[in-house]
């Protein structure tokens, strides 16, 4: 209350601009908002945003002053300075040299990547530092746990519940808003096998398949659990009210630097395209999230178990129902069963 107190009688100026539309936009076309955000506020946990260094520089010395008049002080040893550049078209060590915002009571240094609520932030906008972050942090878990699956006298169930319930939410801490590529989901992917092979009491030089792995442990692949948490959480982002900056952030850009040309290439990864391709992957509206329990089993449906219908004439696309793709599944079950009997 008392950081709230003291911001709200802080000029902290412009803040970052960006243009939003709206989240549930029509094809024809969507109106076009200005917006901007001076700051984010967690506990006492402060961001200030701003469109350059000197403006960045200004609001936090207003802020430090404002603070020492109410008998709070800012530890500038903590206090981290990043220059965003999400154009992907200069290198990190150079738009970061030995820079930092000076003030009158110090130097706020200015690094490449930070720590934020638990979550590493970089200058290039790149969720892989946190994906590979969370991935040790979670394997540093598991190993204070190694004895445990170590034992013999310990079911597999047992140890596959332990795994989920003590080290997964390690792994999985802010994964809602991971925007996911083929790297980090071999990453992913990759270290979760591991850990489902010190469950069942097997190594890699067993060669078991990965398919033959998720069935014996009745898990799925990392990275398809993290879209299910990622449409889960914008099912939430829908239904809040039109005020929220969570909801605002969505669809909201910053502005490109004047002269700005996208790179050859394919364009860059980003949140929406990601959440853009779940929804084709599954049929369906973003509308549809107002709908809770649509929504629910929206986020449970396997994009994988959609295909296309091939013809003479050409190939016509075929997206299953929900209620038809659990028949699929019990299908292809029943099929492995009868395999195994022959």
């Amino acid at each position: 209350m008392c950081i709230s107190y003291v911001l709200e009688r802080t000029d902290l100026g412009e803040g970052a601009k960006m243009h939003r539309t709206k989240l549930l936009r029509k094809d024809e076309g969507a109106e076009v908002e200005v917006v901007r955000l001076d700051h984010l506020l967690y506990a006492d946990d402060i961001a200030l945003l701003a469109e350059d260094a000197e403006s960045l520089r200004g609001a936090t010395q207003r802020l430090v002053d404002t603070m020492a008049e109410h008998g709070l002080t800012v530890n500038l040893t903590k206090t981290k300075y990043v220059e965003f550049d999400l154009s992907g078209q200069v290198e990190v060590e150079e738009t970061s040299a030995a820079g930092g915002l000076t003030l009158e009571q110090g130097r706020v240094e200015q690094v490449h990547a930070f720590a934020y609520l638990g979550s590493t932030l970089t200058q290039d906008g790149d969720d892989e530092a946190d994906i590979l972050s969370r991935i040790e942090r979670a394997q540093k878990k598991s190993g204070e746990l190694s004895r445990v699956f170590a034992q013999r006298n310990i079911s597999r169930e047992l140890k596959t519940r332990i795994l989920r319930v003590f080290v997964l939410p390690v792994a999985l801490w802010g994964s809602e808003t991971w925007t996911l590529t083929n790297k980090t989901k071999a990453a992913l992917d990759t270290w979760w096998h591991k850990k489902l092979r010190s469950c069942i009491g097997a190594t890699k030089a067993d060669h078991i398949r990965t398919a033959d792995l998720l069935e014996e442990t009745g898990q799925e692949e990392l990275s398809s659990i993290v879209e299910q948490r990622r449409l889960r959480y914008i099912g939430h982002l829908v239904r809040y009210p039109e005020a929220r900056w969570a909801r605002i952030a969505l669809t909201a850009e910053g502005e490109r630097p004047q002269g700005y040309r996208r790179g050859r290439g394919a364009p860059r990864a980003t949140y929406r395209r990601q959440l853009e391709a779940d929804l084709r992957a599954r049929g369906v509206q973003l509308s549809s999230a107002e709908n809770r329990s649509l929504w629910a089993q929206v986020a449970r449906q396997k994009p994988e178990l959609q295909r296309s219908t091939t013809g003479t004439t050409g190939t016509v696309g075929r997206t299953l129902t929900i209620q038809q793709q659990a028949r699929l599944a019990g299908r292809s079950r029943l099929g492995n069963l009868r395999q195994l009997a022959e």
